[in-house]
């Protein structure tokens, strides 16, 4: 099961991106290592008031709306070892539903804190690990109770200037750790810091194991096409200064950029990696006119899905038919 988020539009708008990735099946093959749960994708469509839960039977590209509906307006899905967990940002809390019985309402709901702002999950070492970017701390819980096990203040590693927090973004499992990228992006004046930080968790002790520099305003996400490292996308909101850079967690740095924004001549809004390839959704704020590229992580040659799309394109997510899904 892929779940996918898009804030701000109530009306669902799926286009595929294809890239040719060594070893996915073409659309349309018979993927035996799929199980029925991972043909199912569930969408969330929001307007900051509610939220609609929809889903996609990528096997027929059909979409089934309205399956849940919700008086929150601010909601991510995540799939978790087979379930959907929903993180209620507004409301700071979590909520799990069974995948065969989306309808039926969450079976396990609670609170992570009023005030917190829950954004990333992770599943690591039986516990289900919460990123709680307003209050500044990475917290665990019992997956099956909701009970906590126990949180980490992150606030030594917060932005010195700005609004001195730490942010804690974008979650990556690498074995019995879990890296973390706190983003130390300034509310008070809309600027990221010029460093963000990373840091590697032990999921049995909650221990931090180490923390290394990452590129500003990191955003984490493995690199399926090597397992050793990350790809990070880097850059303030509504400005051409980031890109997207390749992270060795062996030797804690960047080995290369892959893409500026520069060269894009627009803001990279999203980024979903495939094996051998990245997807990229940007947005060119000057014209307001989004695009879609396919970036080949072997040459580094680009090729334009789209380049002048009247629709917005912020979530980006790979399906496991080898597609990316832009929302």
């Amino acid at each position: 099961m892929t779940p996918w988020h898009h804030r701000g539009l109530l009306l669902l708008v799926a286009t595929a991106v294809g890239c040719t990735a060594p070893g996915a099946p073409p659309s349309g093959d018979d993927d035996d290592s799929s199980s029925p749960a991972e043909a199912l994708a569930v969408v969330v469509t929001s307007d900051y008031v509610d939220s609609v839960l929809a889903t996609v039977d990528l096997d027929e590209d059909l979409i089934t709306d309205s399956v849940a509906a919700f008086s929150s307006g601010d909601v991510i899905p995540w799939a978790i070892d087979g379930d959907l967990w929903l993180a209620l940002r507004s409301e700071g809390a979590l909520q799990r539903y069974d995948a065969a019985v989306l309808g039926s309402g969450p079976d396990l709901e609670f609170s992570v804190g009023s005030d917190s702002n829950p954004v990333a999950l992770a599943s690591c070492g039986g516990k289900l690990f919460v990123s709680l970017y307003d209050s500044g701390r990475l917290a665990a819980y019992d997956p099956a109770t909701g009970g906590p096990l126990g949180s980490i203040d992150l606030a030594p590693w917060a932005e010195e200037g700005g609004d001195g927090r730490s942010e804690p973004g974008s979650l990556v499992v690498d074995g019995s750790s879990l890296i973390v990228a706190l983003e130390r992006y300034s509310f008070l004046d809309f600027a990221p810091d010029p460093v963000a930080r990373g840091l590697r968790i032990d999921c049995a002790s909650l221990e931090v194991l180490e923390d290394f520099e990452l590129p500003s305003n990191a955003r984490i996400q493995p690199d399926p096409s090597d397992g050793a490292d990350l790809l990070v996308h880097s850059g303030a909101y509504f400005s051409i200064d980031g890109g997207l850079h390749r992270f060795d967690l062996g030797s804690g740095g960047v080995t290369s950029t892959l893409i500026e924004e520069a060269e894009l001549g627009a803001d990279i809004t999203a980024a979903a990696a495939l094996p051998g390839h990245v997807v990229l959704s940007t947005w060119d704020f000057e014209a307001d006119r989004f695009g879609l590229h396919c970036l080949d992580l072997q040459d580094g040659s680009l090729a334009s899905a789209a380049d002048d799309l009247q629709a917005s394109v912020w979530t980006l997510a790979p399906s496991p038919d080898g597609r990316v899904w832009a929302l």
